[in-house]
């Protein structure tokens, strides 16, 4: 059977860009990274880069094994990283392709421009959620589209003089955050290949299939779970529109509690009238 991975390796120091460039075979990468840098409006008034940031990532992509088109699998990484990284500042520098046969990858380095035009490490990878969440919508492509599985988690990955990580698949990984100016309808498209990762676990379970009986049963109970929490997303805009709806709802409903218990009955109705003023509102300016 076929595998796949995708590493990633930060790149913080000049130093780092000569190590990168080795594996790249390109020379004077860092200086091509300040000519990006400077182009960028983030940093045209008085910004400068932070100190001990990262400043671009070395994305590896590898597989081995026998695949049918290994063309099609190079055009399916280039796109899968436009797609998920490049904004309109174009912040993707290198490619290299290496052998087809049975083993080839594609190398790659990317500044992480968001697209205000800042460099932001934290905007794509920070934190277990982000980078869980890229390595389920790599692994969910390339099953789809070559069936590819995911190597099985390792310890250290050693390419040219990088040494570097590769984070375990985790699987049931949590929802991504959503980015600056997402719609609803955006981000449940982009994350639907998580969504049908995360059914496709439960159906291999075999726990699973033995306590429920048949493995469909799994997978609607799966769509139970996160479906209503889908539809609150996609009504109210965003995930993090979503989150603070449920958190300023569950305060509520705790605060009605406290003061129940303190019998403070003035407060309560208080908020009764509040919450019916509210209604009316929307009835009136027809707010669904």
């Amino acid at each position: 059977m076929a595998t796949t991975e995708m590493i990633i390796k930060k790149i913080k120091t000049e130093t780092d860009f000569e190590d990168a460039g080795k594996v790249l075979k390109k020379e004077k990468l860092y200086e091509s990274f300040t000519k990006v840098q400077k182009t960028l409006p983030y940093y045209h008034g008085k910004r400068v880069l932070r100190k001990n940031g990262v400043l671009a990532v070395l994305l590896s992509f590898i597989y081995s094994g026998k695949i049918e088109d290994t063309d099609g699998w190079t055009r399916d990484v280039r796109a899968w990283v436009k797609m998920t990284f490049v904004t309109k500042w174009n912040a993707l520098m290198v490619i290299q392709n290496g052998p087809c046969d049975e083993k080839g990858y594609v190398h790659m380095l990317l500044i992480p421009v968001t697209n205000e035009g800042k460099i932001s490490y934290d905007h794509y990878f920070g934190g277990c959620y982000k980078l869980r969440a890229l390595q389920s919508s790599y692994h969910q492509l390339m099953i789809s589209r070559h069936g590819l599985k995911n190597t099985p988690p390792g310890s250290e990955r050693i390419m040219g003089n990088l040494k570097t990580y590769r984070f375990k698949k985790q699987p049931l990984p949590a929802l991504p955050e959503a980015y600056q100016l997402e719609t609803g309808k955006e981000y449940r498209e982009r994350i639907e290949p998580l969504f049908q990762e995360t059914i496709a676990y439960y159906l291999e379970r075999t726990v699973i299939k033995e306590s429920m009986g048949e493995p469909e049963k799994a997978a609607i109970m799966v769509q139970g779970k996160m479906q209503p929490y889908l539809d609150f997303i996609e009504k109210y805009g965003s995930v993090k529109k979503a989150e603070q709806m449920l958190l300023t709802s569950r305060e509520l409903q705790y605060g009605i509690r406290a003061m129940q218990e303190q019998g403070n009955k003035e407060m309560i109705q208080m908020v009764m009238n509040v919450s019916k003023a509210g209604k009316e509102y929307m009835k009136t300016h027809q707010i669904e």
